[in-house]
């Protein structure tokens, strides 16, 4: 109370961050004792505000994901190529973060995994005790922190040799989330960028719902999810500077098939900051 009488916002509105996919960053209840206290002004959401600036990045800001990226990326190649049969989920995922460290992140961020014939519409799984088996597909999804800012997308591998079918699913979601990566530029809506994403989905025969994540994407910046979220509800123009997590995907039966792309939007089209190897690893019996 005395910082913001201090600062003249003893009376008038004052903006807080209560809407959706923010947070206020102390307690309710302290909130709540804050807001009586100030009897003089109105707590208003000033989310509109906060996310006109936060949507679109800087500069410094882009170099920061970048470097999140290349982090994830030196981490998904090397968890995937010292992986082998009979490893635990959960020491994959410390050998994951591990990897990200090595990297030059400043911290782990998360990593969910599925590997397991029956659960692998389980795509949000943060690892357990099973170990992984010859046949089993493993599909590794997370991201790094630098400097504050995420990154978040992931690969998959098949434990033994890669059979030809899977490969081939794997070969189709790259394209989809490739078409809707080239549809990517200013000007054009979430829901715009939602409907490429389907639109490819339905065109190789593919069941939009059966990745269910609830959209195709997001933003990302200093939370792993941000707005504009990549749904047919989301009517967010598309600028430049804006960073687009794009993952349209589809499971089957045999592996959950998503290769989730970062990229930030420029003047012209996309530029894609995630990397790692898009086909399938083939990991160690």
């Amino acid at each position: 109370k005395n910082i913001m009488d201090s600062h003249g916002m003893g009376e008038g509105n004052v903006g807080w961050e209560l809407g959706y996919e923010q947070r206020i960053g102390i307690p309710y209840l302290e909130y709540e004792s804050l807001r009586r206290m100030m009897d003089q002004c109105q707590f208003v959401d000033g989310s509109d505000i906060l996310w006109s600036l936060r949507t679109v990045k800087s500069k410094i800001e882009i170099d920061c994901i970048r470097k999140a990226c290349d982090a994830t990326s030196f981490a998904l190649d090397k968890v995937f190529n010292t992986m082998h049969e009979g490893m635990k989920e959960t020491q994959i995922v410390k050998n994951f973060f591990s990897y990200m460290m090595e990297a030059d992140a400043d911290k782990p961020g998360f990593a969910l995994i599925a590997s397991e014939k029956g659960h692998y519409d389980r795509i949000s799984n943060i690892g357990s005790d099973r170990r992984i088996k010859k046949g089993d597909l493993v599909w590794v999804d997370g991201g790094a922190l630098y400097n504050g800012y995420w990154a978040d997308f992931g690969r998959a591998g098949i434990v033994g040799p890669v059979d030809q079918e899977r490969q081939d699913y794997q070969a189709c979601v790259h394209e989809v989330t490739m078409k809707a990566i080239r549809a990517i530029k200013p000007g054009i809506t979430a829901s715009d960028l939602a409907g490429a994403c389907i639109d490819a989905l339905v065109e190789y025969g593919f069941d939009p719902s059966s990745f269910d994540c609830g959209r195709l994407g997001h933003g990302m910046g200093i939370m792993s999810t941000e707005p504009p979220s990549i749904t047919q509800q989301d009517e967010t123009v598309l600028r430049e500077g804006m960073i687009i997590n794009i993952e349209p995907g589809f499971v089957k039966e045999n592996g959950v098939f998503n290769i989730e792309e970062n990229v930030v939007v420029t003047k012209d089209g996309a530029k894609i900051l995630s990397g790692a190897k898009r086909t399938l690893y083939e990991i160690k019996c």
